[in-house]
């Protein structure tokens, strides 16, 4: 709420607790949403209708803050927030999206690992540009200033091999034998992914 994020909030695990507890816990949750510098408004969803309306008034304004109660275990109420994740809009239009992938490759790390029989795998999000696997890159600057070459082994997205990364889009990369000790992450120090022109 600070980072004025828009939000939406599940409540599970319903199947557990009495009807009662239930309302008593959404009521408690409106109460801190409308209490002065959180300046949300709670909107509980309990049909498909307000899905949609949910969805619409979302996208519109960050103030909008849908409530879903639902179980995982009975599937009360899954139906609705399905609807709701459905209907919800991109982040950018695929105007912006197709202006974005026509940029240089910018890759920022936010986690490194060393993965057994995978080498060095970083992972973030893809700010700009397109990247495939066995695409050849730059990473850097490094603390001394100086950029790498390497190589993206392969890219997975959701825990599922992908061919190519698009802009926007989060994934990780597996690196190989590339020497994690060279990377760094984070946002102010965050190491980035810039295709180059390789001659040959």
């Amino acid at each position: 709420m600070a980072l004025k994020v828009p939000i939406f909030i599940v409540v599970s695990k319903v199947d557990l607790c009495s009807h009662g507890t239930v309302e008593r816990t959404v009521r408690q949750l409106a109460r801190v949403f409308k209490q002065p510098g959180c300046n949300k408004v709670p909107m509980v969803v309990l049909n498909p209708d307000d899905a949609v309306t949910a969805a619409q008034q979302f996208a519109q304004s960050a103030c909008i803050t849908p409530i879903f109660t639902l179980s995982s275990v009975s599937g009360e109420s899954l139906d609705l927030l399905k609807v709701f994740l459905n209907i919800l809009p991109p982040l950018s239009n695929s105007k912006e999206q197709e202006d974005l992938m026509q940029q240089l490759t910018e890759f920022q790390v936010d986690e490194i690992y060393s993965v057994p029989d995978v080498g060095t795998v970083v992972g973030g999000t893809l700010y700009s540009g397109v990247c495939r696997e066995g695409e050849r890159l730059v990473v850097g600057p490094t603390e001394d200033g100086r950029f790498l070459r390497l190589k993206v082994d392969s890219i997975q997205r959701n825990r599922s091999a992908c061919r190519v990364l698009k802009a926007g889009q989060a994934a990780t990369l597996a690196l190989g034998n590339f020497d994690r000790s060279l990377l760094r992450k984070g946002p102010q120090s965050s190491m980035q992914l810039s295709k180059i022109q390789l001659r040959t």
